[in-house]
């Protein structure tokens, strides 16, 4: 196994540095993952997760729901480490540093996606969180095969 270590983000604190009320920091992020096998998880189990990092963005940038997914606990950790990103039609890229193994492991290891087609603002995100990705782990990432 790799030694990157994953974190997360809870909704409550999340909710809590963007002034949302919990209901409308859930509703005002318009992405959740899918997987086509299992349907959508029930929005509970949801986090909220910045495309552009929190320390890095603008406090408009921060506040955007441009700048948002809703993500499970695994993916929004595997995304906040730039283990896994999305292109502009929303399905998920992910880095060649994980094993076969980790990707069974993770549950990344079939064709996953968005429930919708990003935004065009949120592309501009996705794009720059992707070429973050490349930049850390030396390699763009890829679709899953």
């Amino acid at each position: 196994m790799s030694s990157f270590k994953l974190r997360t983000f809870p909704l409550e604190i999340l909710e809590e540095h963007t002034q949302f009320p919990p209901d409308q920091a859930r509703s005002a992020v318009a992405f959740r993952t899918r997987n086509c096998e299992h349907g959508a998880p029930s929005p509970s189990v949801l986090r909220a997760s910045h495309i552009k990092s929190w320390s890095t963005s603008s406090n408009t940038e921060r506040l955007s729901t441009d700048n948002g997914l809703l993500l499970t606990a695994t993916f929004d950790a595997l995304f906040d480490k730039h283990l896994i990103s999305f292109d502009d039609n929303g399905r998920m890229l992910i880095a060649d540093v994980l094993s076969d193994e980790e990707r069974q492991l993770l549950q990344v290891h079939k064709p996953l996606g968005l429930s919708r087609k990003p935004s065009r603002n949120q592309c501009s995100f996705l794009a720059m969180h992707r070429a973050s990705a490349e930049r850390r782990w030396g390699a763009p990432l890829s679709p899953i095969p």
